[in-house]
């Protein structure tokens, strides 16, 4: 017996043969879970090479040889759905003079689409349309309000916002809808909350119904519900990513609880990232000036976490057009702070300086101190990334007497470690090792081994570069330790990677390429693109020092297109550099020429003169090693006199070293050079067995 397209169990379960002697196929648009006794089959879509057949089998396999693209493409805009396919292939096969490519453009148009699958009897709509009018008024006002979302995949409190009923009953409904088919269960997310989805053509359908039957204040409302609901859970799990943010209570309104968004906030961002993204731009179309800001300002967690530098910069220039439209000056200060932090990341450092000084003084016109404040030490930051360390010393000052007054510990602590890092960058080490420590201290007392842990890897950078290798290995592996028991995988690999450079600069080559290996697979796990070429290039440096230029041209290429992609062009003139000490070794003199010129004149650009310095000294060691004397020797003199301007004396030393070479191949005492050298690794405490290491030439 057959019974096609029942529309419930009561329908069907009178006419269910009594005997097992006589066997009943049914096929219906629900899933009929009431009917006992009976094996359950769902038929999918069809798979990719299914459909191209198909297709394939009724417009005639010769348009499908030099169109086989677009007729895959009409084949997924089909959502693989057989139905569609079918009117689709007829359609095609009756205009034989269509191109593919044409049509799937017309198939594009989601606004139109439906309105296309369309031939004789057969109508997607028109099935489609069987399945909804057969739900409850509950259950059409479910689907049509779902089609507000954009996201591929949403959880069931999203359909509880937007009708505001409880969670428990959207789940219910979003079940029963599921049952009728018109949705489908994507999965569980990493938060443990099952996600749902529409297939492509009922959300066509959704929307199309949304439009006609919905007002477009009801849609607005809406949308403005939903936004805000993303706005507070976006800040409680970005608060605890960014600790010590200015934090806005979560309201009562909640459909998940503030804790489990803060217990689980990597996972939840992970699940909501697309989500958050898209509505940032959909709050923005629909006018709704304030939720758009306000929902880009905690993303900056996620989006720095995950280095998504592009959708950090796509939102936020939404998000400042949008604080622009509301003529809120407090939304145009966030936002462009904001943005300053981003461009201070990717080394567009006068960007980040004039976007965060103008988040300054708009906050300093509000006569919001603190938030001044937290402005200025990002201003500091900006100050201390571009090499202006002297700029950023004194504005970190200026914000720690605000946090200070304010008995903002937490703020004190970060400013603190900030400053101890300029102070670094001139060499100010008794100075610098201070305040790391008074900052250490504070995150002891405010009991966050997290910040603790951060500090002393950056401490562990000043004994780094005074080459005091084992001080700084014992507070990496600390700060390991700390990261490792905290759950922080990104702490973690941040510390293990630095523990590679302080073992590589040590001439432990091996253990430190253990690092950068360890390390690796954990950014790639985040999804930090920024840190897997970072990475990359920290390993390949490490096979240039004991000569592995194979091994090391591999990563270091393999590296520089991901920094291209970030837009990220300081790391990626810093590879440049990498690359042409390479072809310098290999002595392939225009190509080493040409990458160390590039990464020059974009370090000039950017005014970064640590990094100036150190393209002018590859570029002295080149013309050295080219017989190019004069060349050599002005571009040495050059380096000199930065590392010289910025206190940096180990690396003063490491250019009067290549000088002293430049002397000995011309035939030049070089005696003077070398004594010269020998002060400056005696007054840095540099081992005399460890010399030879810290001067290397790589």
């Amino acid at each position: 017996m057959f019974l096609d397209n029942a529309l419930n169990e009561t329908q069907v379960e009178d006419l269910i043969p009594g005997t097992p002697e006589c066997g009943v196929i049914i096929t219906s648009r629900s899933r009929l879970a009431g009917l006992s006794g009976c094996h359950a089959e769902s038929v999918d879509v069809m798979e990719p090479e299914q459909a191209l057949d198909l297709l394939r089998k009724v417009i005639g396999p010769a348009r499908l040889v030099s169109q086989e693209d677009s007729a895959r493409r009409i084949a997924k805009l089909c959502g693989f759905l057989p139905l569609a396919l079918r009117i689709v292939a007829a359609r095609l096969a009756s205009r034989p003079a269509w191109r593919l490519d044409w049509f799937a453009d017309r198939l594009g148009d989601e606004q139109n689409r439906l309105n296309l699958l369309k031939v004789g009897n057969m109508e997607v709509r028109a099935s489609l349309a069987l399945s909804y009018n057969s739900r409850s008024v509950e259950e059409k006002q479910a689907f049509r309000m779902l089609g507000i979302l954009k996201a591929a995949t949403f959880p069931a409190w999203n359909l509880a916002v937007l009708t505001e009923t409880s969670p428990a009953n959207a789940e219910e409904t979003a079940e029963r809808l599921v049952d009728a088919e018109l949705l489908e269960v994507s999965g569980i997310d990493s938060i443990g909350m099952v996600r749902y989805r529409f297939h492509d053509l009922l959300r066509d359908y959704a929307r199309e119904l949304l439009a006609a039957e919905e007002p477009d204040d009801a849609q607005k409302s809406a949308l403005r519900r939903i936004a805000n609901i993303y706005v507070a859970m976006a800040r409680e799990a970005s608060a605890v990513l960014q600790p010590g943010a200015l934090h806005v209570p979560a309201p009562d309104s909640m459909p998940v609880t503030p804790e489990t968004v803060r217990r689980n906030a990597r996972e939840w961002f992970a699940s909501e990232r697309g989500a958050l993204v898209l509505l940032v731009t959909q709050a923005f179309e629909a006018e709704l000036w304030a939720e758009t800001w306000q929902l880009a300002e905690p993303l900056i967690a996620m989006f720095n976490w995950r280095a998504d530098w592009r959708d950090w910069e796509d939102t936020h220039r939404i998000a400042l057009r949008a604080a622009d439209r509301a003529g809120s000056t407090v939304g145009q200060a966030v936002i462009r702070n904001n943005l300053g932090l981003l461009y201070r990341e990717l080394g567009r450092f006068d960007e980040a300086i004039s976007l965060t000084d103008a988040s300054v003084t708009a906050f300093n016109e509000l006569g919001d101190e603190h938030r001044e404040a937290l402005a200025r030490r990002n201003l500091a930051d900006a100050y201390r990334y571009k090499g202006l360390l002297d700029e950023a010393i004194s504005s970190f000052q200026s914000s720690l007497e605000v946090f200070e007054r304010h008995a903002d510990q937490r703020s004190v602590a970060g400013t603190l470690g900030g400053m101890a890092d300029a102070l670094r960058g001139l060499s100010r080490w008794e100075e610098s090792e201070s305040r790391f420590r008074r900052s250490l201290d504070l995150y002891s007392q405010i009991g966050d081994r997290g910040e603790e842990a951060r500090i002393k890897m950056m401490l562990a950078m000043v004994y780094r570069d005074r080459w005091r290798h084992p001080p700084a290995e014992t507070l990496l592996r600390e700060g390991i330790t700390s990261f490792t028991e905290l759950g922080d995988k990104r702490g973690e690999a941040q510390s293990v990677r630095l523990l590679g450079t302080v073992l590589r600069n040590d001439g432990k080559v091996t253990e430190a390429v253990e690092c950068f290996d360890r390390c690796l697979p954990i950014f790639e796990d985040l999804l930090d693109r920024r840190f897997i070429a970072i990475s990359l290039r920290n390993r390949g440096d490490a096979f240039r020092i004991i000569g592995d230029y194979q091994r090391a041209e591999a990563d270091l290429r393999q590296a520089l297109p991901m920094f291209t992609a970030l837009d990220d062009g300081r790391w990626a003139a810093r590879t440049r550099v990498s690359l042409a000490d390479i072809q310098r070794h290999q002595r392939q003199w225009d190509a080493a020429e040409e990458n160390a010129r590039n990464a020059l004149q974009y370090f000039q650009g950017i005014n970064d003169r640590p990094a100036e310095a150190r393209a002018l000294r590859e570029l002295g060691m080149l013309f050295r090693d080219r017989a190019r004397w004069d060349a050599a020797r002005e571009h040495f003199e050059r380096s000199r006199g930065i590392f010289t301007d910025l206190h940096d004396d180990l690396w003063v030393a490491r250019v009067l070293d290549g000088l002293a070479r430049l002397h000995e191949m011309r035939g030049q005492d070089p005696q003077d050079l070398r004594q010269q050298v020998a002060d400056i690794c005696q007054r840095c405490d540099v081992p005399p067995g460890l010399q030879a290491v810290c001067l290397a030439e790589w």
